[in-house]
């Protein structure tokens, strides 16, 4: 699942338990909200040193969570994950059933009955998913609220337009191997000038250009 939602091989999948040792984060968005979504291993009674270690780090991380997304493969299954994930935090879960491209006829979840199936397989249910853990959000976090600033002047439409450009010649010629990694790197350094327009930095030869250009200097 967590995989799915990233829409890229990220962890390891196996059908052994106790797979997922340490935690593993990377950032995405759901339904317009930019999380830090983090795979931790499953609660549960566990012998071995490594895979205690690493439920221990699971405890870490829902002390801290924003919301919880709590998965299982059948409905028993399911609830005592929630129940153990209730009391280690207050923070709002999205409760999924996986793998529901295996589920039978009467399995089948019913419109409109509250209940999230989803298949990390076919991608049937992750979009659910998703509006699940913005409203989760919402609810612990209150409303987004986007204040990205808008772009509102002629030569920062320029800049930003010129800086995707580089970024895409840099792509090209990176996947391509047609010029060495150094040589397309310089895309990528046109880039950080042009959006450097943006934030106000400036350049130092921007400075001299415009000391030299408005005072009479002696040397």
């Amino acid at each position: 699942m967590f995989n799915a939602l990233l829409g890229r091989r990220r962890a390891i999948v196996n059908h052994i338990p106790g797979t997922t040792r340490d935690a593993l984060e990377a950032v995405t968005e759901a339904a317009g909200w930019p999380i830090r979504l983090v795979d931790t291993a499953g609660l549960r009674d566990a012998t071995e040193l490594v895979e205690r270690l690493g439920i221990e780090v699971s405890r870490e991380y829902l002390e801290r969570a924003d919301a919880v997304v709590v998965c299982g493969e059948s409905d028993d299954e399911l609830s005592q994950a929630a129940s153990a994930v209730a009391s280690l935090t207050r923070a709002p879960m999205v409760q999924v059933r996986t793998k529901s491209d295996l589920l039978g006829p009467r399995e089948r979840p019913r419109e409109n009955d509250g209940r999230l199936f989803a298949s990390a397989e076919t991608g049937e249910g992750l979009p659910g998913v998703a509006q699940a853990i913005a409203r989760a959000l919402e609810t612990s976090k209150g409303t987004l609220s986007l204040d990205a600033p808008l772009i509102t002047r002629e030569r920062h439409r320029f800049a930003v337009q010129r800086a995707r450009t580089e970024l895409q010649q840099f792509h090209d010629a990176f996947e391509s191997r047609a010029i060495p990694a150094v040589v397309a790197a310089v895309h990528l350094r046109e880039a950080t000038r042009e959006l450097e327009e943006l934030i106000g930095a400036v350049d130092v030869d921007d400075v001299l250009d415009r000391v030299f250009s408005a005072f009479c200097v002696g040397k």
